[in-house]
């Protein structure tokens, strides 16, 4: 198992702390900055946003060559969508709306060869163009990858225990903006009805010993509370978010110095991917 990989499942088993980004915008320079600032891995985002296979190969590159993981999150649940990103080298991937324990075992059998699961052959860069033996990759049974399942609606927080039994997960990412729409209370995150929810999916999950966090714009607050009761996953902010506050200090500190009014321009709204 690579060393990057190797270290973050470790970490994720003992439910120690883990740091994550997301990326939208094409660069793999992006990644290869993440992985120089520290972040455990990178969330390669391919569910909102317009990344094509040229875009996340790039990413991955990026990753490994900083020295962090690559995690892909595909559009939606579905080993069709999964195969081509494992081939390619992805050391993970997350999987969107899980709802019940046969989702959850469709989404670890995606990541594992016949007889186990239902992955099709041909990890081309997955197994460094053929410098590592095929029988030491294929031999794994998908324990060389990264399984990351997002509990993100009402029916996935009923379902939570279930869930958990399945083998093979990595650890619970709960997706909140998503969580709140499928309550009728979509953008309301810190709605009380919300976090009952959210309290639920932390309170199984550190009963069972699973990993579990939050994936989310730069929020400190809402980051906070998810630590506070046992979170240990943290993926924050992405990309043009960065470049966004970055953009936005630069602005109003040139703008004050020439005594130009910026009509009121906010500092950007929070986003929970």
């Amino acid at each position: 198992m690579d060393k990057r990989v190797e270290s973050l499942k470790r970490k994720l088993k003992n439910r120690e702390p883990v740091m994550g980004t997301h990326t939208v915008l094409r660069d793999g320079m992006i990644s290869e900055l993440y992985g120089e600032i520290g972040f455990d891995y990178v969330w390669i985002d391919t569910e909102h946003s317009a990344l094509d296979r040229q875009g996340v190969l790039s990413h991955l590159m990026g990753a490994r060559a900083s020295g962090t993981c690559g995690l892909v999150r595909v559009p939606w649940n579905d080993p069709v969508l999964v195969k081509p990103f494992l081939d390619m080298g992805a050391d993970g991937i997350i999987f969107p709306m899980v709802c019940n324990r046969q989702e959850a075992e469709k989404a670890v059998a995606a990541c594992e060869y016949p007889p186990r699961g239902c992955r099709g052959f041909g990890p081309n860069r997955a197994m460094r163009y053929g410098l590592t033996p095929q029988e030491e990759y294929c031999g794994t049974d998908g324990e060389g990858i990264v399984k990351l399942l997002q509990i993100e609606h009402t029916t996935g927080v009923r379902n939570v225990e279930e869930i958990l039994e399945v083998p093979g997960i990595d650890g619970i990412i709960i997706g909140a903006q998503d969580l709140s729409a499928s309550l009728g209370k979509i953008g309301q995150i810190y709605d009380r009805e919300v976090d009952k929810h959210i309290e639920r999916i932390i309170e199984a999950c550190v009963r069972k010993g699973v990993s579990v966090g939050i994936s989310c714009g730069f929020d400190k607050t809402f980051m906070r509370s998810f630590v506070e009761r046992g979170a240990s996953i943290l993926t924050v902010e992405l990309d043009y978010g960065y470049i966004l506050r970055g953009a936005l200090e630069v602005f109003e500190t040139a703008a004050d110095m020439l005594g130009v009014k910026t009509q009121g321009r906010q500092q950007g709204a929070d986003v929970s991917v």
